[in-house]
């Protein structure tokens, strides 16, 4: 353990095995994937800084049950990620600009939280992104751009957005299936409240 937290600082070597014995069952694999599972909702936002600033070649990064409400600014800095998972968590809104340096990226789960808006633009950088899950959160506004141009996320296989709260869509679903240069995507809606949809069936820039 001290190994991975190379910091020199003994108090965050002592807290994280603290946490991680009392709170979280947590698993580290040759410095390439992390998972922790905690049964209580800890803060782990310092903790997960020191792990991602010290371990930059993670592949996959999986943490579930914390108190989390924003991703940690050093694990958006984990430019190797090839899975991050963050589902049951306490996230509240999501940095417009955190994905934005992980073209790796092909799985990222972020079910059962709290989440309401996903802004415009978030994804544009993840062009291997093939499945993405917001179901069980708390969205009510997707921005215009996230998933319309089809020039952008052209390997997207599932959209999860399940058990949200939806009202009104905008036509990126009919943008994305009617595009010729996107993959076959699944779409999963059902437990929203949409009653409307809006916006035309073209490609915003």
């Amino acid at each position: 353990m001290k190994s991975l937290l190379s910091t020199g600082s003994m108090l965050l070597v002592s807290a994280f095995a603290e946490i991680c014995t009392e709170f979280c069952h947590c698993r580290i694999q040759n410095n390439y994937s992390i998972v922790i599972q905690c049964t209580q909702k800890e803060d782990l936002t310092p903790l997960l800084n020191a792990l991602a600033l010290n371990n930059s070649e993670v592949i996959m990064l999986t943490v579930a049950g914390s108190g989390i409400q924003r991703m940690p600014s050093a694990v958006c800095g984990l430019e190797k990620l090839r899975s991050l998972s963050f589902t049951n968590n306490s996230l509240i809104e999501l940095d417009p600009t955190c994905f934005f340096n992980m073209p790796e990226l092909q799985t990222l789960y972020l079910s059962d939280n709290k989440i309401t808006e996903i802004p415009d633009h978030i994804f544009d950088g993840n062009v291997n992104l093939r499945r993405l899950h917001l179901d069980s959160n708390m969205v009510h506004y997707i921005g215009q751009n996230v998933f319309s141009n089809s020039s952008l996320l052209t390997h997207l296989e599932a959209i999860n957005l399940y058990g949200n709260q939806l009202t009104s869509l905008d036509s990126w679903p009919m943008i994305r299936m009617a595009s010729a240069t996107i993959s076959s995507c699944q779409i999963y809606l059902m437990d929203n409240h949409i009653d409307t949809i809006t916006g035309k069936l073209d490609n915003p820039k």
